[in-house]
């Protein structure tokens, strides 16, 4: 199972919790971003790295997965998964669009991938950085400076339903994580 997105919206919590559990394995290493090729941070250490990810899964481990938030996002993560786990389940995380944004705004600040302080100021320079420009030095990749892009969720949660069927794919908000964490985390479970 994969839990793709979106950033910002509960996701490392979510992997947090469901790692301490005795029969799910997750990935070592959160955010591999492995199958989000078209994405400047993506995984760059091979397959055959990825997999090792997966070495110390055992048969006690009934669910597998890994947390990668640029998934959803991606156009071709979801396609090269299905192709290659066909039947995978994914868990999508969201919240209010508005909220996401000054969040994502503010890990980017705090990556050194951003360098402009102001929030208005950052959303309005998003058609500038989609065609390159306005990037910071040594940034790692102008996309991720794409705030309206990356809150559309609307869009990219259409984009998976047109290629995973209904019932592998559980969409929690973050809100009710926050409301009530123990129906939430048990709602995971039983979709897994």
């Amino acid at each position: 199972f994969f839990i793709i997105g979106a950033p910002k919206c509960g996701t490392t919590s979510l992997a947090a919790w469901l790692a301490e559990h005795p029969n799910i394995y997750m990935s070592p290493i959160k955010e591999p971003f492995f199958f989000s090729q078209d994405i400047g941070n993506c995984w760059r250490y091979g397959k055959a790295a990825y997999e090792r990810l997966f070495n110390k899964v055992e048969s006690i481990h009934t669910a597998i997965g890994e947390a990668s938030t640029t998934y959803l996002f991606s156009k071709i993560a979801i396609p090269i998964i299905e192709q290659e786990l066909s039947g995978a389940r994914y868990i999508v995380m969201v919240r209010n669009p508005v909220d996401m944004a000054y969040s994502l705004h503010e890990q980017q600040l705090r990556s050194f991938n951003e360098n402009i302080e102001d929030f208005q100021q950052a959303w309005k320079l998003a058609p500038e950085r989609r065609a390159g420009r306005h990037v910071p030095p040594g940034g790692k990749d102008p996309i991720l400076l794409d705030y309206p892009s990356w809150c559309r969720l609307g869009e990219q949660l259409e984009r998976l339903y047109s290629i995973v069927p209904e019932e592998r794919v559980l969409v929690l908000v973050l809100d009710d994580m926050k409301e009530n964490p123990r129906r939430e985390y048990l709602k995971v479970l039983e979709f897994l």
